[in-house]
C-alpha cells in the first residue's frame, strides 16, 4: 500500500499517465471526427435526395396550378360567350 502512493505521488508515474490518458483522448476524438465526417457525408446525400423531390413535387403542383387556372379561365369565357 505504501509502494502504491510513492508510484502515485511520483512525478515520471503522474506524467506518463498524463501522457497515456492524453494518446487515449487523441485516439477517441480522432475517430469521433471520422464518425463525423461519414455523418456529414450521409447527410448531405440524404439532404441531396430531399431536395430533388422536392423540386419534383414543386413542379407537379406548380403544373396542376396552372391548369386548373386555365380550365377556369376557359369556363369564365364560355359563361360570358366570348368563345
Amino acid at each position: 500500500s505504501d509502494q502504491t502512493t510513492k508510484n502515485s505521488n511520483d512525478p515520471t508515474v503522474q506524467s506518463q499517465t498524463l501522457e497515456q490518458i492524453a494518446k487515449q483522448s487523441s485516439e477517441a476524438l480522432s475517430g469521433i471526427r471520422t464518425d463525423l465526417t461519414e455523418v456529414r457525408k450521409e447527410m448531405r446525400a440524404g439532404f441531396e435526395t430531399e431536395r430533388d423531390r422536392h423540386d419534383r413535387d414543386f413542379r407537379i403542383t406548380f403544373a396542376a396550378i396552372i391548369a386548373v387556372a386555365l380550365g377556369l379561365a376557359g369556363l369564365i369565357a364560355k359563361g360570358f360567350k366570348w368563345l
